[in-house]
Formats: structure tokens, C-alpha cells, sequence
């Protein structure tokens, strides 16, 4: 696609959805990906599920801190993560924080159906 294309909704959630499994940065995905990092963070915010996004004047809908407790050894690897309702996940090795920001929100919605 070139630059100045118009993308269709569906279109920019596929961008989005192949931006945060990449594990690129915004400004690499977007050279590799023929698209303007601008057209990239409008396509990430228009499908940010709501609770997660956090851009100006969103604070209703901003993102919460919460509370991290090291429960084990400096040695450990993994991540255990409750979400509530008896759900635990674990992790053998560090997710990365947008990975789990687009988990949270998928489990969030698909909770709220």
C-alpha cells in the first residue's frame, strides 16, 4: 500500500494486529511496512478497546496501574498474571508489555459479551 492510501477498517485493524505481533517498534513496523507512523498510531488508537486507551482527554477511559508484588527469586523467568474470576496465566518467559496490553483487552472484551 502506498503511503497516502486510505485504509478500510478492517484494513487498519489487520495493520494493527500485524504491528503488535511483530514486535517491531512503531517508527521500524512502519518503514517496513509502506505506511506513515502517524497512519499507524491513528489505526492503533481507533481500535483500542475501551479501558486501554490513553490518549489526551481519555482519562474515563485511561489505563490503570496496578499493584506488582514479587513473589519469588531475581532468579525466575516466568510470569504468573491473576485476572480475576479463578484465571490465572502463566508465562514461561517475559511477554512484552504490548503484548500483554492487547491480551488484557481481548480477555476483557470477550468477558463483556
Amino acid at each position: 500500500m502506498s503511503k497516502s492510501k486510505r485504509r478500510s477498517a478492517s484494513d487498519g485493524a489487520r495493520l494493527v494486529a500485524r504491528y503488535q505481533e511483530s514486535g517491531l517498534t512503531q517508527k521500524k513496523f512502519a518503514a517496513t511496512n509502506n505506511v506513515t507512523v502517524s497512519a499507524l498510531q491513528y489505526w492503533i488508537r481507533k481500535n483500542a478497546k475501551p479501558g486501554f486507551q490513553g490518549g489526551k482527554g481519555s482519562d474515563q477511559n485511561a489505563a490503570r496501574f496496578v499493584e506488582v508484588v514479587r513473589e519469588s527469586s531475581p532468579e525466575a523467568r516466568g510470569l504468573s498474571m491473576s485476572i480475576g474470576s479463578g484465571v490465572t496465566l502463566q508465562f514461561d518467559s517475559l511477554p512484552s508489555p504490548e503484548y500483554l496490553v492487547s491480551l488484557v483487552a481481548a480477555l476483557t472484551q470477550a468477558t463483556s459479551c
